[in-house]
């Protein structure tokens, strides 16, 4: 039996656009672009027969799925699935705030680089995110009765997420990146328990809409 998730990147926020840094600690709402994006996708994606969905515990994910709860769509929240905590990091602007010398990029480039344990300053490690996520996904994985699965998380989560199902090393993060409201296809078979990537960071929905 094959078990089919759509993992998708929540829509805008002033922290997006500002380029502040955003974890798990901000409890952003979406912006005006944020909200249209989450209109685009439901209509994309509102003849797929989903059996649930889950969200972070982040309000930025539910208002991003709003369109597919007020049509019936039964979600559940899940704080293993909430974005990496950047600890003092969070709400500085990404590109310029210096904590023990490093910025929140020095801090990415170093993972790409394969430092994986280096971690911003007050905040969770990858390893800390990557336990979370798999006991998460364990969860959601036991309900055998639900096929098709739409889950709304973020960034540095998806990004940790891929390389973690599809047994991939941290320095493969900087080749998925995906975009507000971005969705990627994982198949999951139960027989052989093995994640297979089908498509990643479809945006076909955003076509038109000026970022």
């Amino acid at each position: 039996m094959i078990k089919q998730f759509y993992i998708v990147r929540h829509g805008q926020t002033e922290y997006n656009l500002k380029r502040l840094v955003q974890g798990k600690g901000i409890d952003a709402d979406l912006n005006g672009l944020g909200q249209e994006q989450a209109s685009r996708l439901y209509e994309a994606y509102k003849h797929i027969s989903f059996d649930k969905c889950y969200t972070s515990s982040l309000k930025r994910t539910t208002q991003t799925v709003k369109h597919f709860l007020e049509a019936g769509l039964v979600s559940e929240p899940l704080s293993g699935l909430d974005e990496m905590g950047y600890g003092f990091f969070e709400g500085k602007e990404i590109d310029l705030h210096k904590i023990d010398g490093k910025t929140v990029l020095d801090i990415s480039n170093e993972w790409e680089a394969g430092n994986f344990e280096v971690k911003p300053s007050g905040g969770e490690s990858l390893y800390d995110v990557q336990q979370r996520e798999r006991e998460a996904f364990d969860y959601i994985l036991s309900n055998e009765d639900e096929s098709v699965v739409l889950v709304c998380m973020h960034s540095r989560a998806i990004r940790i997420l891929l390389c973690t199902l599809l047994d991939l090393s941290f320095d493969r993060m900087k080749t998925f990146v995906p975009k507000n409201t971005g969705v990627s296809i994982l198949n999951y078979d139960t027989d052989t328990k093995k994640f297979e990537l089908e498509s990643f960071n479809m945006a076909d929905h955003l076509n038109g809409i000026k970022v």
